[in-house]
């Protein structure tokens, strides 16, 4: 007889809903919990921690369960968003959303990473008698999303020509009107 041994398996994903952000722009995170289907294992006192990066603020009551399993708890406090689920059963999802501001002081280009972490247990192991050095095996999973503060370099195009007729190029001796334009992204740089 062959002994199959079921374990949990929590992932996490985390998606700003804007990649690409100004200096306070909002952006809305969407962090999806799920217990894996295929495991036949439930997974127990599931403890996702999300600590909001350098370079982003939290915006105050935006975080709100919005599908799948209610979390037992779920709150922010002091920039770390937190969610406990009791038990996830195979095929379980949850999803909550935060939202947050960009930073006056990003410099241009930056990539934020936002990283949430979760961590939970297997039922015979709730007591902490089991596992290695009778502690609890924990299993740990974390996604994470990424905004980077918008760099737009000048544009430098060709606005008219004196000749109409050649469609843009310009030859010898025309007369050239050009279009320089600069988006200034709100960000600080030391340039």
């Amino acid at each position: 007889d062959d002994l199959t041994i079921r374990e949990p398996s929590v992932s996490v994903t985390v998606t700003p809903d804007n990649a690409n952000a100004d200096a306070s722009d909002t952006v809305t995170w969407t962090v999806v919990v799920t217990a894996a289907a295929g495991t036949g294992a439930n997974a127990y006192d599931v403890d996702l921690t999300d600590v909001i990066p350098s370079g982003l603020t939290y915006v105050g009551a935006s975080l709100t369960n919005t599908g799948g399993v209610a979390p037992t708890s779920l709150g922010e406090a002091g920039g770390t968003v937190s969610a406990n689920w009791a038990n996830l059963t195979p095929g379980q999802t949850s999803t909550f959303t935060f939202q947050t501001t960009v930073d006056a002081g990003v410099s241009l280009g930056q990539a934020i990473t936002d990283i949430a972490g979760a961590q939970s247990t297997f039922d015979s192991e709730r007591d902490g008698t089991d596992g290695e050095a009778g502690t609890p095996d924990n299993y740990a999973a974390s996604g994470d999303g990424d905004v980077t503060v918008l760099f737009n370099p000048p544009v430098l195009s060709v606005d008219s020509t004196s000749e109409a007729s050649n469609g843009g190029d310009a030859t010898v001796g025309e007369i050239v009107r050009y279009r320089f334009v600069v988006r200034v992204p709100e960000s600080t740089t030391s340039d």
